[in-house]
């Protein structure tokens, strides 16, 4: 292996005998042999000191073993002289944005069809009727402004004729009951116990505090009293108001009963 391939006998100077058939170089062979060149340059260059002059270097010992084969085509052919090799051009470079744009896309929904207001109004809720003329204040939560002797309010409401309410012998006093919402109102009842009124009233209201008289007196007897509202008479409230005793005691009911 190694030194130059020979011609066969009677070649010319660039071994192709005259009136010979030229054969085709082997283009792999060719590139071969330029990176072996190559190669070597590149081992001695850096050899040669700044003046030019070569450098002792020891270099490692290696055992490289080359071995090629080399064949001829069949055909007429013609010598390919040996490119030499290109060097590798700069790959360009591309600025790449911060942050890749992004395509957004959307559809639009069909919007719904509007609903057609309706012409059915609601009906306003109005004050209930009692046409059966019920005891609307029974069972209903009651309250004083004095409760004497261990009485209590809700016992003027609680449909017992043995118990009773009894203010403080004082006037000013009342009782009033929440009947829950507002109802048509026809009258009042009272069932005086021996200490009543002289001076009293019975009011109705649609907040509690708002009152409207719906009866009156200044020469109260005792008694059951049965007073009639006015036509139209509507309320949440109902009170008894008095304003004097008739006795030395204070006011005392054993029921209020609204109609």
């Amino acid at each position: 292996m190694g030194g130059a391939v020979g011609g066969p006998p009677g070649a010319g100077g660039d071994g192709i005998v005259p009136g010979a058939r030229r054969r085709r170089a082997v283009p792999w062979l060719v590139g071969l042999g330029l990176v072996a060149v190559v190669g070597l340059a590149a081992a001695v260059v850096p050899l040669l000191g700044r003046e030019g002059g070569a450098q002792p270097v020891a270099l490692p010992s290696a055992m490289a073993t080359l071995s090629w084969q080399l064949g001829y085509p069949s055909g007429p052919s013609t010598v390919a002289a040996a490119a030499p090799t290109p060097s590798p051009s700069a790959t360009p470079s591309a600025s790449v944005p911060a942050s890749p744009s992004r395509v957004v896309s959307a559809t639009a929904a069909a919007p719904s069809p509007s609903r057609a207001p309706s012409s059915k109004a609601a009906a306003p809720t109005g004050p209930k009727a009692n046409p059966s003329g019920a005891n609307i204040a029974r069972g209903r939560p009651a309250f004083a402004s004095t409760e004497a002797d261990g009485t209590r309010a809700v016992s003027a409401v609680d449909g017992d004729m043995a118990t009773r309410w009894s203010s403080a012998y004082a006037a000013p006093e009342w009782i009033m009951v929440d009947l829950g919402e507002t109802w048509r109102i026809s009258g009042v009842t009272l069932f005086w116990e021996t200490a009543y009124g002289r001076s009293y009233r019975i009011e109705v209201s649609g907040d509690g505090s708002t009152w409207k008289s719906i009866y009156s007196t200044t020469a109260g007897a005792g008694g059951t009293v049965k007073a009639t509202a006015p036509s139209g008479t509507t309320g949440r409230y109902v009170r008894l108001y008095g304003t004097e005793v008739a006795t030395i005691w204070g006011f005392s009911i054993f029921e209020m009963e609204v109609r």
